[in-house]
């Protein structure tokens, strides 16, 4: 009794093989997008090092932690927070 391939048993086979297809297409896109978020959230971060290293070695001190509305500085208003980029400089 041998049994023969029919049309239906191709096309269920074929359906198969394009959902299987279809999820591993949509897995791999998806990691594939979650790497490039990863790099360029690495590279934001290495440029904000650069910018805070390049302020350092041209002013020789750290960058001032906030600006007022009217737009000047004020030291040592707020010591807890102030000493905050001191603590950056041992990371």
């Amino acid at each position: 009794m041998s049994r023969q391939f029919r049309k239906i048993d191709a096309i269920v086979l074929f359906g198969i093989l394009l959902t299987l297809l279809m999820v591993v297409t949509f897995v791999l896109e998806s990691h594939a997008h979650r790497g490039a978020h990863r790099l360029q959230c690495s590279s934001n971060m290495r440029q904000v090092a650069l910018a805070l290293v390049q302020y350092m070695n041209t002013t020789r001190r750290l960058p001032p932690q906030r600006i007022f509305s009217d737009g000047l500085e004020r030291h040592g208003q707020d010591r807890a927070v102030s000493r905050s980029w001191q603590d950056l400089r041992w990371l």
